[in-house]
């Protein structure tokens, strides 16, 4: 995945970060980052995507607090940056052959939604298809 991200992409990056870290979550997983998507305002066609099937980003947020557990605290995690899961990796790989799809030069918020349902196998995306979307749902 070699393409810079959105200032908006940036903000999900660094929002799922802090995600993982209110779980005491030592690493970053798509939960995280589909969290981080629903608190983050978009900069197109995921947002819209999600509104447009009247889900609201609170259900999302609230539907994934449900399956995933807190970690023990751990203070030493705050202080380091947390790696990304191989389906994290996955996902924002997907992100950016969507990105290149699109002809932009850089990974959106909606690309990162669709890098999910892409990946179709992940918490994030059996999250998503509780609520009906599915990568064949947005072509």
């Amino acid at each position: 995945m070699s393409m810079p991200f959105s200032a908006k992409g940036n903000e999900v990056l660094e929002t799922a970060q802090k995600e993982a870290l209110r779980f005491n979550h030592d690493y970053v997983g798509t939960e995280h980052v589909l969290m981080a998507f629903c608190k983050t305002p978009g900069d197109g066609g995921g947002a819209a995507m999600i509104l447009a099937r009247n889900i609201k980003p609170e259900e999302i947020i609230a539907a994934i607090e449900k399956m995933i557990r807190p970690s023990p605290p751990d203070p030493g995690l705050a202080i380091m940056k947390l790696p990304l899961t191989a389906r994290t990796l996955a996902i924002l790989d997907n992100a950016a052959e969507a990105a290149r799809a699109d002809g932009t030069q850089e990974i959106g918020v909606g690309h990162i939604l669709l890098g999910i349902l892409q990946e179709g196998e992940s918490l994030a995306a059996q999250v998503l298809a509780g609520f009906g979307l599915r990568r064949a749902a947005t072509a």
